[in-house]
């Protein structure tokens, strides 16, 4: 998968191939709308599978809270 300028290899995913810290957030400031579009399907995958899918069960009621770090990111 190619994506945000980065090619993926979601078959082949380890701890020695991730970037470093500093080269992700790199990443992140290049492609703000590709990073959060991301992070819409990846909240939204999590929404559908845990809360519509009702793995444990019917939910009667949720909440989520995005956190600003207050530094502009």
């Amino acid at each position: 998968m190619y994506y945000a300028g980065i090619n993926l290899d979601l078959d082949n995913v380890a701890p020695v191939q991730m970037e470093t810290t500093f080269r992700r957030a790199q990443i992140v400031a290049q492609h703000p709308v590709a990073m959060a579009k991301f992070f819409n399907v990846l909240i939204t995958s999590i929404i559908q599978a845990l809360i519509e899918g009702g793995v444990v069960g019917p939910v009667k009621a949720h909440f989520g809270t995005v956190e600003a770090q207050g530094r502009g990111t």
